[in-house]
């Protein structure tokens, strides 16, 4: 069976979406089952999908919504916890960064310059034939 091609079909995964902006670090949900937030996770990219055909034809080309979602920053990923339930986690992809640092700030920690040289070894099994 076919997901349906109607963005009010998802008003569910639209509020989900939402409610996750509001909060820095998203949001989860508790589907119990792992095949619940599977199926949930599936309509969740889908109507990101038809959000974005939606902006398409709305925004004129050269527009920053233009073919775009206001959600495609957001990672969708399944999690059981430690009680043996499982979640829908939606969190922005920047919320996984725990810092930034520009690299002259930190010094010379890093050689850049790759100077030395390591022995590529054949990892083919000498055996075969």
């Amino acid at each position: 069976m076919s997901l349906p091609q109607s963005l009010g079909a998802y008003r569910d995964c639209a509020e989900y979406f939402l409610r996750a902006t509001s909060d820095p670090r998203g949001i989860r949900l508790c589907g119990g089952a792992y095949a619940i937030c599977f199926g949930l996770r599936q309509r969740m990219h889908y109507y990101r999908n038809l959000d974005r055909r939606a902006n398409a034809t709305t925004y004129p080309i050269g527009h920053p919504m233009h073919g775009t979602s206001a959600y495609d920053d957001y990672i969708l990923q399944i999690i059981k916890d430690v009680d043996g339930q499982w979640w829908l986690y939606i969190t922005p992809r920047s919320g996984q960064v725990l810092h930034i640092e520009g690299l002259s700030e930190v010094g010379e920690l890093i050689d850049v310059e790759g100077t030395e040289v390591h022995l590529i070894e054949d990892q083919t099994d000498a055996n075969q034939t």
